[in-house]
């Protein structure tokens, strides 16, 4: 008797479980594309750390109340996601017919553009998403950096792509925001706003939505509308806008690194920002020239030999705080590395080898030091190159400004 009393018990609690959160097969949960893939919206959630269960409805339904190991008993995947501050995150599920696109079954989905009832869009293109693949089933997680706090609906648009008939296929959810609602209280400062710092004054001009769509942008990539800004920078000075970007009060930023030309005044993201409060726009900006005896370090001529062989000993060198290592990965290329990141302490570099030209550069930042390999594109052509980097402190200009409509 008591063994049918835990089984009864048992179904009870999944009938009530299965009442309420079923509703992701639903419209606003799950839809099918034109070539057959089935795109759920498995999780959306804010905060620290984001989990996801997937499989079939009863592993997902069942395995969202166990731990891992014991969802991986009745078939479920667990996915997570952490983040260090609260984010928007939100997992999709794509299942399909084995190799219904590419072969092999690869495929991809990008981009994904977030809208909400506040006057907000953003577009995500999942480069850097969590991705979890199969042969028939593909799980993404993109993070959002900035979520609408004024905003009650997500609109969500995803556009995977169909590698059989070279489109963009289109889903549509609609979902609550499941993120703190909460008024900003910044006072946003009426345009033009002008920042000094050290005598190099920098202008914010406009802050500017367009009523209207961009249009289609290379792969497809696109956002429904745009923001544009207007900045000014003292004429001839020796710096650039190296990145824009939008935060609100929680800390986190929209954008990226642009770098854009010292004579350029105006930049555009593929974002929409409420009206209905003052966001931050921040300008960073690098030095392009007139470095410190202690920014700039130029290495005596550096040889090509005849043969691929690495130095005898790397050229060293520790500049403004930095340690930098250059050393030979054949005749052809050089390994640069600096330790640690400039970046990660607010610091900006360049790398050249006087007029020689670079065919392909590639390599990263891991936080803790830079590492980049730079192949020269005729290296044959010259017997001897002197290599320049500079390692300067970044500057940032914010200001809290809204948006206006963009003129016609």
């Amino acid at each position: 008797m008591p063994r049918l009393n835990v089984i009864a018990w048992a179904a009870a609690i999944a009938a009530v479980a299965a009442v309420c959160f079923w509703p992701d097969e639903g419209k606003d949960r799950a839809q099918r594309l034109p070539d057959g893939t089935i795109v759920r919206l498995a999780s959306l959630s804010y905060g620290k750390t984001h989990r996801c269960v997937t499989g079939n409805i009863f592993q997902r339904l069942f395995g969202g109340f166990l731990p891992a190991p014991a969802a991986g008993w009745i078939g479920a995947k667990i996915h997570s996601v952490s983040n260090a501050t609260d984010r928007l995150v939100i997992f999709f599920d794509l299942t399909q017919q084995r190799n219904a696109r590419a072969p092999g079954g690869g495929y991809t989905a990008t981009p994904l553009i977030v809208s909400d009832d506040a006057g907000n869009e953003f577009i995500e293109n999942g480069e850097n998403a969590y991705r979890s693949q199969s042969s028939n089933e593909l799980v993404m997680a993109f993070d959002i950096p900035l979520a609408g706090h004024l905003s009650k609906k997500l609109h969500l648009q995803l556009k995977p792509h169909d590698y059989v008939k070279n489109v963009y296929c289109q889903a549509d959810f609609n979902a609550l925001n499941p993120g703190p609602r909460s008024l900003s209280h910044w006072q946003g400062e009426k345009l033009p706003v002008t920042r000094q710092r050290d005598d190099f004054p920098v202008t914010l001009r406009a802050m500017e939505s367009s009523a209207e769509a961009l249009g289609p942008s290379e792969e497809g990539r696109r956002s429904h509308h745009w923001t544009r800004f207007r900045y000014q920078l003292p004429p001839g000075a020796p710096w650039r806008v190296e990145a824009l970007k939008v935060g609100d009060e929680t800390g986190e930023f929209y954008g990226a690194s642009q770098q854009l030309e010292p004579s350029d005044s105006e930049q555009d993201l593929n974002a929409l920002f409420s009206s209905q409060e003052p966001w931050k726009v921040r300008l960073e900006l690098e030095r392009t020239a007139d470095f410190a005896s202690n920014e700039v370090w130029t290495s005596p001529p550096v040889a090509f030999p005849k043969t691929p062989r690495r130095f005898a000993e790397p050229l060293t060198t520790d500049l403004n705080g930095f340690h930098v290592v250059i050393d030979r990965l054949n005749r052809a290329a050089l390994c640069l590395t600096i330790s640690p990141s400039p970046a990660a302490r607010g610091y900006d570099w360049t790398f050249k080898a006087g007029d020689a030209k670079f065919d392909s550069i590639g390599g990263g930042d891991y936080g803790y030091q830079i590492v980049y390999s730079y192949t020269f594109a005729q290296p044959n052509e010259r017997d001897s190159v002197q290599l320049t980097l500079s390692i300067a402190k970044t500057r940032s200009m914010d200001f809290i400004v809204s948006p206006t409509p963009l003129p016609p």
